[in-house]
C-alpha cells in the first residue's frame, strides 16, 4: 500500500495516526500494547502451552487483560490531569474499546467452553450470579463501545452522550465484582463451587450475598469514591 493510498484513508481506521492524520507515537505504542496480549494468549494455545484446560485458562487470561484495559482507560483523565499531558486523552477511546473487545472474546471463549451449548450458556447466566453480573457488563461495554464515535457523539448530542458514557464507573464496578468472585479473591471458594447457583443451592446464594455486603461492597464503594474524586 502505498503512501498516496494511505493518504486517502480517513484517521479512524488507522489507529496509528491522530485526528490530524500524523503519526502518533502515544497511539502506536498502544496499539502494540494492546495487541500484544491477545496475541501471546493466541501463541501459548498454538503451542500447547495452556495445560492441564487450554480454553479455560485462555478464557481467565484474556478476561484478566480485559479489566486490565478498562481500568488504564479509566486512568487517562487523572493521569492526564497529573501529568499535564493533555495528549493523554487521544488514547481513552482506543483502551476502552480494546477493553470491550478482550472481554468480547473472554464471552465467546466462555462459549466454545461449553461446546457451543448456546442453552447451557443461557441457563448459566441467569442462574450463577458472577455470569449475571458479568454479561451485564459486557452488554454495557458493547453500548459505550458503539457509541464511542464522533459521528454518535453528533448524533446524540454532547450532554446525554457524556451522560451515557459516566455509566462506565458503574459498569467498571461490576466488572470488578465479576473478577473478584471468578479469581477467588473475595469470595469464600466453597461458594465459588456452588457458582451462586440459587436454582440448586439456594443457601449459597443466600450467604453470598451476606459476604458481597459485608467485604464487597465496602471496598467497591471506597473505590467509587476514588474514581469519582479523580474524575
Amino acid at each position: 500500500m502505498t503512501q498516496a493510498t494511505l493518504s486517502t484513508i480517513p484517521p479512524r481506521f488507522l489507529p496509528w495516526l491522530d485526528r490530524k492524520a500524523q503519526f502518533s507515537w502515544l497511539k502506536a505504542i498502544t496499539l502494540a500494547v494492546m495487541i500484544a496480549p491477545g496475541l501471546w494468549v493466541a501463541f501459548q494455545l498454538a503451542m500447547g502451552w495452556l495445560t492441564p484446560k487450554p480454553v479455560t485458562l485462555a478464557i481467565h487470561q484474556i478476561g484478566d487483560w480485559g479489566i486490565r484495559f478498562l481500568i488504564a482507560s479509566l486512568a487517562v483523565t487523572p493521569l492526564r490531569r497529573i501529568l499535564d499531558y493533555p495528549k493523554l486523552l487521544i488514547i481513552r477511546r482506543m483502551l476502552g474499546v480494546t477493553a470491550f473487545a478482550y472481554i468480547l472474546i473472554h464471552f465467546v471463549l466462555y462459549i466454545v467452553d461449553q461446546h457451543w451449548d448456546l442453552a447451557t450458556v443461557a441457563s448459566e447466566i441467569v442462574f450463577r450470579f458472577y455470569l449475571t453480573i458479568g454479561f451485564a457488563a459486557l452488554l454495557g461495554l458493547g453500548a459505550l463501545a458503539a457509541t464511542s464515535t464522533d459521528k454518535m457523539i453528533k448524533r446524540m448530542g454532547p450532554e446525554k452522550w457524556s451522560k451515557l458514557h459516566k455509566l462506565v464507573y458503574v459498569i467498571a464496578l461490576v466488572g470488578l465484582l465479576h473478577y473478584f468472585i471468578q479469581s477467588k479473591l473475595v469470595i469464600d471458594a466453597a461458594l465459588l463451587v456452588f457458582g451462586f447457583d440459587y436454582k440448586h443451592k439456594p443457601e449459597a446464594w443466600h450467604n453470598s450475598l451476606r459476604l458481597l455486603k459485608q467485604e464487597v461492597m465496602p471496598r467497591l464503594k471506597h473505590l467509587n469514591a476514588d474514581l469519582t474524586r479523580a474524575a
